[in-house]
Formats: structure tokens, sequence, C-alpha cells
């Protein structure tokens, strides 16, 4: 069982970096890589490929041969960091090549703020987003009013809930 995590923060001692560990999970830190934007060519419209090479041509094997893919990012200005747009909107070589497996994924926002009235959005936005590289089940978390690592506490509960599915997984292989 293959699992593929993105990392969306750039401070790998940060609130997504202590996620990360309680999920005992390793996971690519998109500040690392090096991704360019989608320019909208629609080169993969006709090819099941990007024509630009970057670190996304390997990704998108990676992709393809996942079993799980989470995210854990930051909310920044209520949206993505840059990093993971540019992997997000990359995604577009799905989007005109669906994957047809059946995968899970996981998505953890973090915010210093609740933003309750941006779930809904949020939720619906990783649904697209997942539906094209083959994950139809997935948990969805808005992880609000975190300003210390302490404050990861409060949602407990959903990184077991998580963590447990994982292991789940994990042993029906």
């Amino acid at each position: 069982m293959k699992t593929l995590v993105f990392i969306g923060s750039p401070r790998k001692n940060g609130v997504s970096g202590v996620l990360l560990n309680r999920l005992g999970l390793k996971g690519y830190w998109v500040y690392e890589l090096n991704i360019r934007p989608c320019i909208a060519c629609d080169y993969c419209q006709h090819k099941p490929l990007c024509f630009i090479e970057d670190d996304m041509i390997r990704l998108y094997k990676e992709i393809t041969d996942a079993d799980i893919i989470g995210i854990i990012t930051p909310i920044y200005f209520m949206g993505l960091p840059s990093p993971l747009k540019s992997i997000v909107d990359r995604l577009q070589v799905f989007y005109n090549n669906p994957l047809s497996s059946k995968k899970y994924g996981f998505v953890f926002m973090i915010g210093e703020q609740i933003n309750k009235s941006f779930k809904e959005y949020y939720r619906k936005m990783w649904y697209y987003i997942f539906k094209n590289i083959g994950i139809q089940i997935f948990d969805f978390f808005l992880l609000g009013n975190i300003k210390t690592f302490s404050d990861i506490d409060i949602y407990n509960d959903n990184i077991v809930l998580v963590k447990n599915r994982l292991e789940s997984l994990y042993e029906n292989i």
C-alpha cells in the first residue's frame, strides 16, 4: 500500500510538521520541489502528460501508483500556498486523463481562524481535485484556531480517525 503525502507549509518544525509526525507519515514538502505553474497550454488534452519538465513529471507516476494521497497544508489568504496550488493546477493532466483506480485521500487544512463559512467550499474543492486522481473516498478536516502546537490537541479525534483508517487500509493489503 503506497501512501503519498504533500505538505504545503514551508516550516518543517511548524504545525504541519507536528501533524505529519502525529500521523506517523513522511511526505513531500512542496516548498522543496521544483514545480512550475501550469500555463494552460492544453498540451495534456492531446497527450496524457505535461510538457513542462520538472519534479511534477516524477510525481505524476507517484500519484498514479499511490493508494492513499494526503494533504496537510496551512491556509494562506483563504487558499493554498502557491507551491501546492501549482501542483493542483498541474493535475490538469488527470482532468483530461482521469485515473480510475479507487484511492483513499485525506486533507488537513490548518488556519489561525476557524473559517467555518469556508468549510464547504474547501471540502468541495478537494472533492473535485481528488475525483480526477482516482480518489472517491476522503476525509476532510478544517483545523481552525491553531496558533500553537498544543492547539492541535483539540483535533486529536480527527487525527486518530485518519490513523485508524490508514492502519485498516494497510491491514487489508
